[in-house]
């Protein structure tokens, strides 16, 4: 298709139609946050090969309909500057905000040595979200009843008579409240919370997480729970309890979306990471970039496994770079270099974005 030919803009002289920054950003929350001194357009998208392959990986990743965890993968956007991973990174995040019902999705438009920061200020907690909240409790609260059939099914007194086959039918079956039942017969909220580390393991080697999952069933402390799990500072009960620090290390924000990946995937539904320029990494000091490459290796891995989707964006030369397990669970898309045509098409879109609207259009 040919495209309309450039004509100069007669109705606004002087304009610019072009981008203040040739780079595109990612946005956490609302794309629709201005970048610049200039009013927010519509964006530019030309498709191309690489674009449509990354638009069918992810409507088959939404469309799954196998097992929750046989859904899982891992894309990586490889190219040299200026090919448009960042542009390509915010079409996806665009396509994944479309899905209804709305899915998790953590957007970090570039990692820093300060993840505290991003992971307050540019991360959505689940309780930001009242159908990523309400998922979440769901999965917390099966963990919760599979860990309460367990101990019922190990207990060797008389006190649960006979309804002990119906308590823990109910709770496998998720008709009970696993709190009633703990309430109720007074079972012991340490080996709770030790069954829960024990699923737990393998996700994160902290036990913070597993304490402070399970005290999300003590009311009066729920909400000082999820203050902690979206960056605050643990109040002085979840102290007594071994959280002593807020979530702020490169590995202590890395464990954080790591058990949201194993919780979400219990739940068996989509949820997405995207992350753009990895490559910032490379000008961190080497033991600051080693800590992060072994965390995202690890998140990496419990994304596919547990049915998420995580997308980066990497230049070529640090994806070369990058751990062999990676590339065993990464599938690359590579983005190509822009012909004439391409190029010709794009500058033409954003020439005639900035024409003036038709005569009775409305404002």
């Amino acid at each position: 298709m040919t495209s309309p030919p450039i004509r100069p803009h007669e109705g606004l002289p002087g304009k610019n139609p072009f981008r203040e920054s040739t780079v595109a950003q990612l946005e956490a929350f609302d794309d629709s946050i201005p970048i610049g001194t200039g009013p927010a357009g519509a964006g530019v998208h030309i498709p191309g090969r690489t674009s449509a392959w990354l638009t069918e990986h992810i409507e088959a990743y939404l469309r799954h309909q196998g097992e929750p965890e046989t859904r899982g993968r891992a894309i990586a956007l490889v190219g040299e500057f200026g090919l448009g991973k960042s542009h390509l990174a915010r079409e996806a995040t665009r396509l994944l905000r479309k899905h209804v019902p709305p899915l998790p999705l953590w957007v970090i438009s570039q990692p820093s040595i300060d993840m505290r920061t991003v992971y307050q200020e540019r991360l959505t907690s689940p309780r930001d979200d009242f159908d990523a909240f309400v998922d979440f409790k769901q999965a917390i609260t099966d963990f919760y009843a599979d860990v309460t059939a367990e101990i019922l099914s190990e207990d060797d007194t008389d006190r649960f008579g006979a309804d002990r086959a119906a308590f823990l039918d109910g709770l496998r079956a998720r008709r009970l409240d696993p709190q009633k039942i703990v309430q109720a017969f007074n079972l012991d909220e340490e080996r709770i919370q030790h069954r829960l580390r024990r699923h737990l393991r393998g996700v994160t080697a902290h036990r913070t997480f597993a304490v402070a999952l399970a005290q999300l069933f003590n009311r009066p402390f729920e909400n000082d729970v999820w203050n902690w799990l979206s960056g605050g500072e643990p109040v002085a009960y979840l102290q007594e309890r071994g959280i002593r620090e807020p979530i702020s290390s490169i590995q202590q924000v890395f464990d954080a979306l790591a058990v949201f990946s194993l919780v979400y995937g219990k739940s068996g539904r989509p949820y997405a990471l995207v992350l753009d320029e990895l490559d910032k990494t490379t000008e961190w000091p080497e033991q600051d970039r080693a800590v992060f490459i072994n965390a995202f290796e690890m998140l990496v891995e419990r994304y596919v496994n547990q049915g998420g989707l995580l997308l980066f964006c990497a230049r070529p030369e640090l994806w070369g770079r990058l751990p062999l397990s990676l590339h065993e669970r990464v599938l690359p898309l590579w983005l190509d270099s822009w012909g004439a045509a391409e190029t010709d098409r794009l500058i033409a879109e954003h020439v005639h974005r900035a024409d003036p609207p038709p005569a009775g259009a409305d404002s």
